[in-house]
């Protein structure tokens, strides 16, 4: 399978505001992450958290995640299964400093899921 990198308008815009070496940065973790999840998701899972729990209805599961990339800076994305095509689609949301997190990942879930969710604490390992 393989793993297909997609980025939004918000994330392109916020990658600018970095500097070089932190966009450098962000694009390594990012592919070290997330490239080879279907074959290992080890890396993945040890490095993706939800600072926020998104609770959809019937019991549907979410893609929101957000990953660690230096003490600093974290960047939220979804990853998605698709079978029909056999890859893993990796959707890059936002980049954003650590203290603007909560916020940017809340602004997300509520547009991706258009008022459906409800927030409980997230994981503490951010």
């Amino acid at each position: 399978m393989s793993t297909f990198f997609q980025a939004s308008e918000e994330f392109e815009k916020d990658i600018k505001s970095f500097h070089a070496k932190e966009r450098e940065q962000i694009a390594s973790k990012i592919n070290l992450y997330c490239s080879d999840f279907e074959d290992d998701p080890t890396l993945f899972r040890q490095h993706s958290y939800r600072p926020l729990k998104v609770i959809l209805p019937d019991d549907l599961g979410s893609s929101l995640y957000a990953i660690r990339i230096n003490q600093d800076i974290r960047v939220i994305l979804t990853l998605d299964d698709d079978p029909l095509f056999g890859q893993t689609i990796v959707t890059l949301l936002r980049a954003v400093r650590h203290d603007s997190l909560e916020k940017a990942f809340r602004d997300i879930a509520e547009s991706l899921y258009q008022g459906n969710a409800i927030f409980g604490k997230g994981d503490q390992n951010g």
